[in-house]
């Protein structure tokens, strides 16, 4: 069966910042999804969202998200996202990635707390860590 992921930025900033306390706990984490039958979601947020905080050209940022299936905010998915705002209390961009989830039916993977516990108002949700724990289960 094919799971679906959305990786949060927190998780893609610690895999490229060798300074981030997470860093080796996300470069493991990234090597155990290797070969695994995962779909990840990327929606357009997290992708600038990590080109903000890391501050690098969209070339340098872009190949971490490739095998990714990229999640445009059209009218369309924010239709769907706008009645979900209201299960969660979080900032309009971590909602809105909370929101995807949902509707991609994707489990959410962060290293931010708050993040994952509003997300479990509306699907799993997790540290890349405790995902580790689940796969060794």
């Amino acid at each position: 069966m094919l799971k679906t992921l959305l990786l949060d930025s927190s998780v893609y900033i610690s895999s490229l910042n060798t300074e981030d306390i997470f860093h080796r706990q996300t470069k493991e984490f990234a090597q155990r999804l290797k070969n695994k039958k995962i779909e990840i979601v990327v929606p357009v947020l997290v992708v600038l969202e990590v080109a903000n905080i890391l501050q690098q050209p969209a070339k340098d940022v872009f190949y971490i998200f490739e095998d990714g299936l990229l999640v445009n905010l059209d009218l369309v998915i924010t239709k769907e996202i706008i009645p979900l705002l209201k299960k969660i209390s979080l900032k309009t961009s971590d909602a809105v990635i909370a929101a995807t989830a949902k509707i991609y039916e994707a489990e959410v993977i962060s290293w931010d707390k708050k993040l994952i516990k509003e997300s479990k108002k509306l699907v799993f949700a997790c540290t890349p860590k405790e995902y580790l724990q689940e796969l060794k289960k």
